[in-house]
């Protein structure tokens, strides 16, 4: 009886060992992003037209003071607009347009990105007071002793710090939109 109550308790260890380095996962991952990551970007961009387009490019940078390697992919960007049941995307970046690979962010490291909006029939590319925020396709990725673990995070853990699009301005030597 002692052997078999010793042998259980030993296994009773060794799953919660196995869990505490990281043997289980969340099946729908993280909310929000972990401690030291954040997606800066700045307060406002300035949308430029040319001719009859009109295109804003917005620029940030993933920061990662964390204890994680973030993984971002070369595609998959979201504009998320601001509303009052919270952030809706109004544009979404085509893989299909875009040549690249994904890029780990390791601990300690930053990851400088530029993405161009053009608009489209369900985003109006004309100033105003809205405020938005662009989602980063990435997700974490953990070394632990029994193998690699990536976990996916929630649409909205991964927005950028909000910014306002101010404009449409003119480029030097092309002719405003009619």
């Amino acid at each position: 009886m002692r052997a078999s109550l010793a042998a259980d308790l030993k296994s009773l260890f060794l799953l919660v060992a196995l869990a505490a380095l990281g043997g289980c996962e969340e099946a729908t991952g993280p909310q929000f992003l972990p401690t030291g990551v954040e997606i800066r970007t700045a307060d406002k961009f300035l949308i430029e037209t040319a001719g009859t387009s009109r295109k804003v490019t917005i620029s940030g940078t993933v920061v990662n003071d964390s204890r994680w390697i973030l993984v971002v992919n070369y595609c998959g960007y979201s504009l998320a607009r601001g509303g009052p049941t919270g952030w809706s995307d109004v544009w979404t970046q085509s893989c299909a347009a875009v040549d690249g690979v994904p890029v780990e962010v390791p601990p300690g490291s930053d990851l400088d990105f530029a993405v161009t909006v053009t608009q489209t029939s369900s985003l109006d590319l004309d100033g105003g007071a809205e405020v938005y925020r662009l989602r980063v396709p990435m997700f974490l990725k953990s070394a632990v002793p029994f193998g690699e673990k990536a976990f996916a995070l929630e649409p909205d853990a991964r927005l950028s710090s909000a910014f306002s699009l101010e404009g449409p301005t003119v480029p030097p030597g092309t002719s405003p939109a009619p």
